[in-house]
């Protein structure tokens, strides 16, 4: 089932990096199309290579998505309006690029792999899936690992009981043949 939320998803400021923030709009149809046309392209290019097709998809919704920003600057240190242009040198930054697409693509795309977002997935990853009987519905507490850490620490260390494959007394060897 498709579950709708609640309002429309608005514009959101999102941490990038340490010091830089990116607004970002929502993905929507026109930005998603875009960037399956821009993965489709790349397969065409070369289609063994998936991370390509797949980073360019990202890199898509990415150019589409960012609004402002505010702590990217150019070699002097001077602020850097969004500009194509900028968006580009962004998105050539591999831990920018990399950090975008964690806290902006990857999660759209989780969000919607789990059912959008509002669905229990079978597999119980979902926040609506039911335990199942043998399942702990709850973690378990300090207090009880406490009472365990407890008990072992105050056993006293015994040494191993000697066996034949731990035993270092030694032993004459057989003669073979007699």
């Amino acid at each position: 089932m498709l579950r709708l939320p609640p309002k429309m998803p608005e514009a959101e400021w999102l941490d990038v990096l340490p010091g830089v923030r990116v607004q970002f709009a929502p993905i929507g149809p026109k930005s998603f199309r875009a960037a399956q046309q821009a993965c489709l392209t790349a397969l065409n290019a070369d289609a063994e290579d998936k991370e390509e097709a797949s980073d360019e998809m990202s890199r898509e919704l990415i150019r589409r998505g960012i609004m402002a920003w505010e702590g990217v600057g150019n070699a002097h240190g001077d602020p850097v309006a969004v500009t194509p242009e900028a968006v580009e040198l962004f998105l050539s930054d591999p831990l920018a690029f990399a950090a975008a697409c964690s806290v902006y693509t990857t999660p759209f795309f989780i969000r919607n792999a789990e059912g959008n977002g509002f669905a229990g997935s079978l597999d119980g990853t979902g926040a609506e899936a039911t335990p199942a009987s043998d399942t702990a519905t709850s973690s378990a507490t300090q207090d009880v690992w406490a009472d365990v850490k407890d008990e072992t620490m105050q056993q006293t260390p015994q040494t191993p009981a000697s066996t034949d494959s731990t035993s270092v007394s030694p032993t004459k060897p057989k003669r073979s043949g007699t």
